[in-house]
């Protein structure tokens, strides 16, 4: 069986038909340091709000690291 022992972190939106939040939890048996971040939104979360999916990456790397992250604002042409 093969497992990680680093923190890890899925974004589960609620509205997400294809990985549903019984399935994203289940990776616990994976990665025991597994955090799920339940949101609202679809599959594609990362497209339609990647402004609040890098902030959240951000708070998980604070955390593991106990630093401050800055998450630039997208540019116009980033923006989905």
């Amino acid at each position: 069986r093969r497992s990680t022992n680093v923190p890890v972190q899925v974004i589960a939106p609620r509205g997400d038909r294809f990985v549903t939040l019984p399935l994203a939890r289940s990776a616990v048996r994976w990665a025991p340091r597994l955090s799920v971040r339940e949101v609202e939104g679809g599959h594609w979360v990362v497209r339609s709000a990647p402004s609040s999916v890098a902030g959240w990456i951000a708070e998980l790397v604070d955390e593991v690291c106990g630093c401050t992250t800055e998450v630039a604002p997208l540019s116009s042409d980033q923006r989905p």
